[in-house]
């Protein structure tokens, strides 16, 4: 250093001597300014710098054009290339740009020193991409970096760096002011840098990332899924490239699943979103927890997951992507540019957890968030304004709703839809969303002006949506509003409203439309879509439209499976089913009133009802017969299925251990693909080409052997028969059978009255068809299987006709009834193979004291009634704690399974009914709990369920589905179950019970003793209700419910009996 100090002093001493040769001071310039910078370098001292910069400028005055005025000229070039990188001053940045660009023209390629200049090109890109700019300025800096890339050769070494620089620099002129000839150029010289780097050169990973930014900087900006298909293709290539030890490989898994779930987002493809998650979940993995990318990785998870419920409706995807971003918010600063958007996101998610779980915990905590949000953005920001509308949103269904809050809402969603950039997705949105606020004021304050308005801006935000792509492309605004089907089918609900108004046609038709696009669009939520075919089919002028209703029937029905998806919890199964009740009906209804074949009409009815127990049955099928023919396909089936279908009946969750929740959930998604692809696998072996596809004619008619399947289908349109016999599959219609009239009778269920009207509508009319119209001989008792829907399930079938006569108009007088969900279940019951054993025992379950519930006196005596039956027929009574895993323990191994007590019906939720045990309060037998239960490989024979409702379901959204104790002790793997429709009195429990197992026991584990027996015993009971004249009035203490019952039971007791079975 010493040394270089002096030699700066002596060359500046010369060069201040202003008397020495011109000459010799040009040379001592040049050695002075170099000098100069090599201390720069060394001790970073500006001045040097500055003194540098200052002795080469006038080195250069004092030369003509000639070699080395070029010399300096870059040196220059070099110098100021340093001082902006030290000041980041836009003078600097000009006096770089005036030294290169004047370099550039006369540069040689095969020159050295001209090398160096176009360095300083490459160099003055590259500074220039770290800071805001003035257009201007990068204007002039793409004229430079073209020139640098027009005058080197294709050879030249640094020639792929100048052109990854100029397409990195339009790239970013494209960010600052979007247009097609800026993106296009940034793919096309970027793309021609990665193909001219070597494979093995590190810089490749750099130029292929910054290809799959701008492929997909472009998609965002025109919409082109090639272009996008491209960009995933490029970070594929990219994570197979770069080593997974490099940092710029978490960067490009995690780019990768943004790329994907965006994809999944447009497409619908599920795969590339699972491909997402667990792109996310690796980057995560090898990201360190305080590093700032891991918030980035954080937030990509928690958004794929929440697509993934939108796609799905697993609650547990929704739950981690809100314990995700709260992550996110405590791991980040508190003056972060993206909280606020944070705060959004939490609020919004948390409203969906309440429209799940409908607790006001989650309302409160979407109504605190969404304040932070409000208050960390920016006044005259317009997400300051959207965020406030949402506040507004959730303040309403908060409880804190009042004509001034939703004045407040309108006024809010107004300005900001005003300030919103004009046409956009965003605009689109907020425009749905003042809508949404317009109709809300209609209903409330039944404002007919407010009604057009709302209709008026609903129209606006459709027509400003892309059709057949999501509503809203960019992240930020797609991942918290509604999509086209949605916007759809909001206005046509708003439209519905006029019409009902004025009448006018032309809204109904309107409406339609707007339910039929949403209905198709592919890339809209599966909710938003169901939805609109539920409002599409139930819509009055629905038969109007010919086959093409007929077309929309199917497509709707087709997308109730595909909602419900393997990979689901039953509690997530239920919800997503809950939104398609009724299209199944509507749409044969449809069907038969356009003439089509009655088997049209029942294919509707089995793809589009009991879905849930379908789901169950469908994947505990025994596989007997593909194991002998195909074991390794079998093997793979028992692999997947022990995946979906693990009993989850311990009291801690069955989680194998190592891992995590969360992924366990992922695991399940990637079992359901990988089943889906097997099950293709397996349909294309001979003989399996049906392997759990729905049954064919000939296989329903089979099932009809022992009996006709009778289905009632209840719609709004019209009411059916449509039965199934030995030959055949027909229909009539019942003409005196409405829905509206259905549901006027529900408050009367429990009647005389109703008994004689369901005769009258229903039941005569179908056994007079049947030509049932006799009593039958004591040993020549036919059978019937009723399959009701809709409100009709709640009604007593079985017990319909005019009990007061001696004549049989009476259903229990001419036939056996039997209850099934759909001809599915019964065709999947028979399949199963009952094996008797010597060996099996008989659980035994009195339950005369609950805690917390009413004492019964019967119980202990119905149960020992049981008990002394089943000795005397070698059978062995077990008794087990009545406790919820001590009595499922019991289950395994045994043949019958006899409960005497109290149950419950849920009027809101059908899988928390339960069976009430003594550890009910903690570990209650519910029906959710006994659905994730698997006993099908021991195969009991029969679930005897002696206590009130187990055979009831009061939630009008789950009747197609049939949700109750007895059929998820069926879908348990009892053979056969005998249930109630509501409430039974307790002394007469131990007169049926004792009458039905007389009659069964010593005739074996036959099927149709279990029918045979139970018709028997009540038709005994009915025949003393007729002869005492039976009014029974009510007795609290001896009924097995566990509260007072809105409906007062006016008919015999024997009435709620049912089986379930074959």
């Amino acid at each position: 250093m010493d040394e270089l100090n002096q030699e700066i002093y002596e060359a500046r001493q010369f060069v201040e001597n202003a008397d020495n040769d011109p000459r010799n001071r040009l040379r001592y310039l040049g050695l002075l300014s170099m000098n100069l910078h090599t201390r720069y370098q060394q001790m970073k001292s500006v001045r040097d710098l500055e003194d540098a910069i200052r002795f080469t400028q006038q080195g250069i005055e004092g030369l003509e054009d000639s070699e080395p005025r070029r010399f300096l000229m870059q040196n220059l070039g070099i110098m100021l290339n340093d001082k902006y990188q030290e000041t980041g001053l836009s003078t600097d940045l000009d006096a770089l740009i005036a030294v290169t660009t004047s370099l550039a023209p006369d540069v040689d390629p095969n020159s050295t020193f001209d090398g160096l200049s176009l360095h300083n090109i490459g160099a003055l890109l590259r500074a220039s991409t770290r800071r805001q700019v003035a257009p201007e300025d990068r204007d002039r800096a793409i004229t430079a970096g073209r020139l640098a890339v027009n005058t080197v050769s294709q050879n030249h070494p640094d020639h792929p760096t100048y052109l990854q620089s100029l397409g990195n620099q339009h790239h970013e002129r494209f960010q600052s002011a979007p247009s097609d000839h800026d993106i296009e150029q940034a793919i096309t010289l970027t793309r021609q840098a990665v193909e001219a780097t070597p494979s093995d050169d590190e810089a490749r990973y750099a130029r292929l990332s910054q290809l799959g930014f701008q492929l997909h900087a472009k998609f965002e900006f025109s919409g082109g899924p090639s272009d996008l298909a491209e960009a995933i293709d490029t970070a594929r290539d990219a994570t197979k490239t770069i080593p997974s030890s490099d940092p710029l490989w978490t960067k490009w898994i995690s780019n990768l699943g943004a790329l994907l779930s965006h994809r999944a987002r447009e497409t619908g493809t599920m795969g590339d979103l699972e491909e997402a998650i667990v792109s996310a979940r690796k980057a995560i993995e090898v990201t360190s927890t305080d590093s700032s990318d891991n918030i980035e990785h954080l937030d990509l998870l928690a958004n794929h997951l929440h697509d993934r419920y939108n796609r799905f409706g697993a609650l547990a995807d929704l739950e981690e992507s809100i314990n995700l971003l709260r992550q996110v918010v405590e791991t980040s600063s508190s003056n972060h540019a993206r909280r606020a958007e944070w705060f959004d996101w939490l609020a919004l998610r948390h409203y969906e957890t309440f429209q799940r779980n409908h607790e006001i915990k989650d309302i409160a905590e979407a109504v605190s968030y969404a304040r932070k949000a409000a208050d960390a953005t920016p006044k005259g920001d317009l997400d300051r304004t959207w965020r406030l509308s949402n506040l507004a949103m959730l303040l309403r269904d908060s409880g804190v709703s009042s004509v001034a809050v939703l004045e407040e809402a309108i006024a809010v969603a107004q300005d900001a839809a005003n300030v919103a950039p004009d046409p956009s997705a965003q605009r689109s949105v907020l425009l749905a969303n003042l809508a949404l606020r317009l109709y809300d004021k209609y209903k409330q304050k039944g404002d007919t002006a407010g009604l057009d308005e709302a209709i008026r801006v609903a129209r606006q935000a459709a027509d400003a949506t892309p059709s057949g792509l999501s509503a809203t492309r960019g992240r930020q605004v797609g991942e918290r509003y509604p999509d086209r089907a949605v916007i759809l089918r909001n206005l046509g609900i708003a439209l519905d409203a006029r019409f009902e108004r004025d009448g006018n046609k032309e809204d109904l038709d309107a409406s339609t439309k707007c339910y039929r696009e949403a209905l198709y669009s592919t890339s809209s939520t599966m909710d938003s879509r169901i939805n609109a075919g539920r409002l599409l089919l139930a819509a009055p002028s629905a038969l109007e439209r010919g086959d093409t209703i007929y077309s929309d029937a199917k497509a709707a029905v087709d997308l109730i499976p595909l909602s419900a998806p393997r990979s689901l919890k039953s509690t997530d199964k239920r919800h997503n089913l809950s939104r398609a009740v009724g299209i199944a009906s509507d749409a044969a209804a449809i069907s038969l009133s356009l003439g089509k074949e009655p088997l049209l009409a029942l294919e509707l009815l089995e793809s589009g009802r009991g879905v849930l127990a379908s789901s169950i049955q469908d994947i505990r099928t025994d596989v007997f017969q593909l194991r002998k023919d195909h074991p390794n396909l079998a093997k793979d089936f028992e692999q997947l299925r022990h995946q979906l279908d693990s009993p989850k009946r311990t009291k801690q969750l069955d989680i194998p251990s190592g891992t995590s929740v969360e992924t366990h959930a992922d695991e399940r998604h990637q079992a359901h693909a990988e089943m889906e692809r097997l099950l293709g696998d397996i349909r294309s072996q001979p003989s399996f080409e049906r392997f759990l596809l729905p049954p064919t004619e000939q296989e329903m008619c089979q099932t009809a052997r022992s009996g006709p399947i009778i289905i009632i289908n209840v719609s709004r349109h019209r009411c059916d028969a449509i039965i199934i016999d030995q030959s055949r599959i027909h229909s009539f219609q019942l003409q005196e059978l409405s829905f509206h009239g259905i549901v006027e009778r529900i408050p009367k269920v429990q009647s005389e009255e109703t008994l004689r009207w369901l005769w009258k509508v229903i039941v005569g009319p179908v056994l007079d068809a049947q030509g049932l119209k006799t009593t039958p001989d004591a040993d020549n008792w036919p059978r019937v299987w009723w399959i009701p829907t809709g409100p009709l399930t709640l009604f007593p079938l079985h017990a319909a006709g005019y009990h007061d006569t001696l004549q049989s108009t009476t259903a229990i007088d001419r036939v056996i009834s039997s209850y099934s969900p759909s001809v599915k279940a019964i065709i999947n019951t028979r399949r199963s193979v009952y094996h008797n054993s010597k060996n099996k025992h008989v659980v035994l379950v009195p339950m005369d004291h609950t805690p917390q519930l009413t004492r019964l006196r019967f119980p202990n005596r119905e149960v020992n009634a049981v008990a002394s039956l089943c000795m005397s027929h070698g059978i062995r009574p077990l008794e087990p704690d009545p406790e919820r895993e001590e009595v499922l323990d019991a289950l395994v191994g045994s043949s019958m399974f006899h409960f005497a007590g109290h149950g419950g019906t849920d009027p809101v939720d059908p899988l928390q009914s339960c069976l009430y045990l003594r550890d009910w309060e903690q570990y209650p037998m519910t029906v959710g709990s006994l659905l994730e239960t698997n006993l099908s490989t021991s195969a009991p024979f029969l679930a005897y369920l002696s206590a009130c409702g187990t055979g009831q379901n009061l939630d009008a959204t789950s009747v197609d589905e049939s949700i109750h104790l007895a059929i998820a002790f069926q879908l348990a793997g009892f053979r056969h179950v005998i249930g109630t429709l509501w409430e039974v009195n307790d002394a007469m429990c131990v007169e049926i019970a004792e009458r039905m197992y007389e009659f069964l026991l010593p005739r074996g584990f036959d099927d149709a003793s279990v029918s045979t027996g139970l018709h028997l015993a009540v038709r005994a009971l009915r025949d003393q209700w007729v002869r005492n004249e039976l009014l029974p009035g009510r007795n609290d203490e001896g009924q097995r419910n566990i509260e007072l019952r809105d409906m007062e039971p006016t008919l015999g007791l024997w009435v709620p009996y049912v089986h379930y079975g074959v």
